[in-house]
């Protein structure tokens, strides 16, 4: 999950896009003139930029999918959610698909996503992440922190100092979590032996999504006498 980087992301390309429907001067979005960003905008877009991988990660901890991209990156997902914020109005359908939407693009452009489903299938494993790929996570984190704090207005609304603090606390938090690569195999034992101080969190990225991928394939096979 990277959240600054949605974050930022989500800010960005919402805000744009509500600007420039707001200016249109379409009939159809005229529900969306006058829009102006605000503290509790920039909440909307935030948590909802996020959501799509709250969902399904949390589904994939619970052993309920057998992938990180199931159906909280799907478009159904985003009509859906577009669907219940239309019941606080036009501006706030938009604000929350946009939001939705923006978690599925970016995404888009390292690894699978099922726009589709259920036309297009879920994959188990949607990307494959090497020494690169979490440099690379790194640096899109870091963007998105700075991005937010230049280019957003958040700091001004928000105030630069809670801003700065709430960015640095959500950067420790994503880099540590992509650092410690078991949270995906999270249990409540496992929470329980961490919070004991009996998980090596020393072990390297690659010995531990290979112990995940070991773990993984143990609970998700049947027992010999359902075989």
């Amino acid at each position: 999950m990277l959240i600054c980087a949605h974050i930022g992301f989500g800010l960005g390309a919402v805000y744009t896009v509500m600007a420039a429907l707001s200016m249109s001067g379409n009939p159809l979005f005229t529900g969306f003139t006058g829009f102006t960003p605000t503290l509790t905008t920039d909440a909307v877009v935030a948590v909802c930029s996020l959501l799509p991988d709250v969902v399904d990660k949390l589904l994939w901890i619970f052993r309920v999918t057998k992938g990180s991209r199931t159906y909280g990156h799907t478009l159904i997902f985003v009509g859906g959610m577009s669907a219940l914020g239309s019941l606080l109005g036009p501006q706030t359908a938009g604000l929350v698909g946009l939001a939705v939407l923006s978690h599925l693009v970016a995404d888009r452009t390292c690894g699978h996503v099922p726009f589709l489903w259920p036309l297009q299938p879920f994959r188990l494993k949607s990307m494959t992440h090497t020494p690169a790929t979490h440099r690379a996570i790194r640096a899109c984190e870091v963007l998105g922190v700075l991005f937010v704090m230049v280019s957003t207005g958040l700091p001004a609304r928000l105030g630069p100092i809670l801003c700065t603090t709430s960015l640095v606390g959500c950067l420790a938090l994503s880099l540590t979590l992509h650092r410690y690569y078991p949270f995906k195999a999270f249990s409540a034992a496992y929470v329980k032996k961490a919070l004991m101080g009996e998980v090596d969190w020393r072990v390297s990225d690659s010995a531990s999504e290979q112990s995940f991928n070991q773990r993984r394939r143990r609970l998700d096979s049947p027992p010999p006498s359902a075989r």
